[in-house]
């Protein structure tokens, strides 16, 4: 997303709370009934990767920001979100064509279809949407899911934004994430997610 009013480049990493985000400009959560009213908003809904803007002749000049989430707590929250059937036609078409053969066991999903289905958006490397082509992440600020609040308030000052309530959207009905992890599990999706662990400094436990 990208606010020419307040100068600033958002880049939403799916499945980090990053449309809860967008009620700071005022925007509908999901998108459905925004009716194009902010001209100076682009982008306001999706994802799409850094390198995307790097070329833009604004993007030097521009507050750069993104969320980013555990891994493997990401992990389990995009499986069950599609598995619930996401929020459109693509995410159930995803789920009848690629997860449906799990029968919603998370665990079978990790060891035999994670690794094959690891470039999908929702299962992508949350260091390939804030990588640029050189190889550098040219952001000037990286929240975490975990201090979402806390995180979002800093942004807000930022750009000299009220702050508002943040609203917790989509979430997905399940246990905790450790819960669903093993060894054998950590270890596959570990190693799918590896340079995220490395990039922001999570444990794997």
């Amino acid at each position: 997303m990208i606010s020419h009013e307040h100068h600033c480049l958002y880049i939403h990493v799916p499945k980090t709370a990053g449309k809860s985000l967008l009620s700071l400009f005022d925007l509908p959560l999901l998108g459905i009934d925004y009716d194009g009213s902010k001209p100076w908003l682009e982008d306001p809904y999706g994802h799409t990767s850094i390198e995307t803007y790097s070329n833009k002749p604004w993007f030097h000049d521009y507050f750069r920001f993104a969320f980013v989430r555990h891994p493997f707590d990401r992990l389990v929250s995009a499986f069950f979100f599609l598995n619930a059937g996401g929020l459109n036609q693509h995410d159930r078409r995803f789920r009848d064509e690629h997860l449906a053969t799990y029968c919603g066991d998370f665990r079978h999903f990790v060891l035999e279809g994670l690794s094959e289905l690891a470039t999908h958006v929702h299962f992508r490397p949350q260091v390939t949407w804030l990588t640029d082509r050189d190889g550098s992440r040219p952001l000037h600020f990286i929240g975490r899911f975990e201090n979402f609040e806390e995180d979002l308030g800093r942004v807000a000052d930022q750009l000299g934004i009220a702050m508002k309530p943040a609203v917790h959207l989509n979430p997905s009905k399940r246990g905790p994430w450790h819960s669903y992890f093993d060894e054998e599990v950590a270890r596959v999706a570990g190693s799918v997610y590896f340079e995220d662990f490395r990039a922001f400094g999570y444990r794997i436990e």
